[in-house]
Parts: C-alpha cells; sequence; structure tokens
C-alpha cells in the first residue's frame, strides 16, 4: 500500500513577484505572459530596473507550487531538489518544513539558488523571469528512489526539459515510480516548453502520461485544433486531459466521459501560479476519489482564490473551502 500522495522531482526556485506598469514591461525584452529562461546577469540586469517596487517571496517553481498546495491541504508530499548555499535556498528549507513538505534538497557549492522573477501588470497578467541556478544541477543522485516506490503519483513539470541534469532525473524518476504502480501526472506548463520541445512532449505523453495538464495553447501546440480534440486525442490514448482554458474554466476528459468546468468569478489581480493550483486542485481531488468534475470544481476554486490577491500564495479560507467541497 502506498503511503505517499504525490512526489516530485523539479526546480527548487525562489518566486519575487514584483508590480510593473505596462510602459515598464514594454521596455525590456520580454514577451508578455511568458515564461523566460535566462541567466545570472541578465536576471539581475531586469530586476535592477524594478527592485524600487515592493515585492513577495514565496516558495516557487511549476511542481513546487502544486506540491505547496497539496501539503497545506493536508496530503503527504516529498519533493526532491537542489539549491545553493544562499539566503534563497535556506528560505526554501524552512518554508518546506514549516507547511509538512518532505523536502530532499541537495547543496549544491558554487550555484545560487534558482529564482523566478514574476512581473504582474495591471491586468493580472504575470510574465516570468527565471534563472534555474542550482535547480539545472539536480541529476540522478536527487532522485527519492524510497519515496517513489510508495506514492500514488508522480508530477513532473516540462520546465525540466530546459535542464538536461534535471530532466534525466525526472525520466529516471517515472521509470521507477511506472514500475512500483504510481499515476504520472505531466504539466506542461508553459506554451515555450510546447515549442521548444513538441516532440519530446509528445513522446514524454504518450510512452508516460496518466495524466496531462495544458493550457489552451499548449494543447494547440501539440495537438493543432480545439481544446476537444486535444482532451479527445489524449483521451483515446487512455490519458485523463485536463486543458485549462484561463477565464472560459476548463474541460476534462477520461474516456469518453467530458466535463467543462466554469471559472469562479473573482476579481483578477495576480495570475501568478494559477495553472500550478488549478493541477493541485485535480489531484487534490482524485487522491480522495472523487468524480471529474467534482476535481475539477477543486482545481477551479484553488485558481480562483490564488488569482485574487497578490502573490502566489493560497489564503487560510480558499484552503478550507476546497477541504469542504
Amino acid at each position: 500500500m502506498q503511503t505517499l500522495d504525490v512526489v516530485s522531482v523539479c526546480g527548487a526556485l525562489m518566486d519575487v513577484v514584483v508590480s510593473v506598469s505596462e510602459a515598464e514591461l514594454q521596455t525590456l525584452p520580454l514577451q508578455k505572459g511568458y515564461a523566460h529562461m535566462v541567466g545570472a546577469q541578465e536576471q539581475h540586469e531586469i530586476l535592477e530596473k524594478v527592485n524600487h517596487r515592493e515585492f513577495s517571496c514565496e516558495l516557487g517553481g511549476s511542481c513546487l507550487n502544486a506540491i505547496r498546495a497539496l501539503a497545506l491541504l493536508g496530503k503527504k508530499t516529498v519533493f526532491a531538489g537542489a539549491v545553493g548555499p544562499d539566503a534563497f535556498g535556506e528560505k526554501i528549507r524552512m518554508r518546506t518544513g514549516e507547511i509538512n513538505i518532505t523536502a530532499q534538497l541537495s547543496l549544491q557549492p558554487g550555484h545560487a539558488t534558482g529564482c523566478c522573477v514574476v512581473l504582474v501588470t495591471p491586468d493580472g497578467e504575470r510574465t516570468m523571469v527565471t534563472h534555474l541556478g542550482a535547480s539545472s544541477e539536480v541529476g540522478h543522485a536527487d532522485v527519492p528512489a524510497q519515496a517513489l516506490q510508495n506514492t500514488r503519483f508522480f508530477h513532473c513539470s516540462g520546465y525540466a526539459w530546459f535542464a538536461p541534469l534535471q530532466k534525466e532525473a525526472v525520466c529516471q524518476s517515472i521509470a521507477m515510480a511506472k514500475a512500483n504502480g504510481a499515476l504520472i501526472s505531466i504539466d506542461i506548463s508553459d506554451p515555450c516548453v510546447a515549442k521548444s520541445f513538441p516532440q519530446e512532449m509528445l513522446d514524454l505523453i504518450t510512452q508516460n502520461a496518466d495524466i496531462v495538464f495544458a493550457n489552451e495553447e499548449e494543447a494547440h501546440l501539440l495537438f493543432p485544433g480545439s481544446p476537444e480534440f486535444a482532451a479527445q486525442s489524449l483521451a483515446d490514448l487512455g490519458i485523463l486531459a485536463v486543458i485549462k482554458l484561463g477565464a472560459k474554466g476548463a474541460l476534462l476528459q477520461r474516456g469518453s466521459e467530458r466535463c467543462y468546468i466554469s471559472a469562479e468569478t473573482v476579481a483578477v489581480v495576480d495570475t501568478t501560479g494559477a495553472g500550478d493550483m488549478f493541477a493541485a486542485g485535480v489531484l487534490y481531488g482524485l487522491l480522495l476519489d472523487r468524480e471529474l468534475e467534482a476535481a475539477g470544481r477543486m482545481g477551479a476554486a484553488l485558481a480562483a482564490d490564488v488569482i485574487g490577491h497578490y502573490g502566489a500564495s493560497l489564503s487560510e479560507q480558499g484552503l478550507a473551502r476546497v477541504r469542504n467541497m
């Protein structure tokens, strides 16, 4: 019997969320709404241009966001990653401990802890500038072999494909998890992943996935056509498709069962982490053996909670609501 709920291997990042104006964003060499993988110097130069603003810090990284939500909902989680010998690395160690994530964080001397600068415009859209730092050094030695023998789900992100060593660790973890009966959950995470690694993502999905999370653009890049076509294509492979449609809600399909989940009405303040929290809510529902629609509504509730305030954090009221759904 599996004793853990969700295990993940991914980038351990600190999110630094900063409010910027549309005019400020336009002066930067960035595409609004996308993730950008950059070097330390380029990230530093961008941060220097906006460091006069107030900012918030929280655990970041696609999978760590989802793991954080699941841990706060009371699920047993393990996260494996790497940090540097610095203040951000220590913050990640402390924060994961505070919320009862079993964190296996290797120390990478000579590397700064990964950081994602999140620039949020007045419309709530987030544009991310990520330097992976120590996270790019996650490798075979970081694979949580014991945890992978005892988990119901292994959750991973397409972002790993930007770091060759991390990609290898994720692929090794998938193989171990599958061999021990775990379900494999894959979040494409950003259109830049689908654009940069289309065939690799398709191979990863068709060969390993039990659940795929993708937004509308990511789904279209991998399965050209409507969201319904992408969902049907995944369902035909025996995969649970979760297509996130932003303000239009989401489409979930498993086999011939298809349901649409309406987005909850909320004033959008900051969309940072919304997709990750939606994935966490769906996984939470599946862990409770809820029907597909109920799991989707849990995802929508967490997404609505996180976008209703500044920074990628969840409120106690939002968490309590999902626990009681």
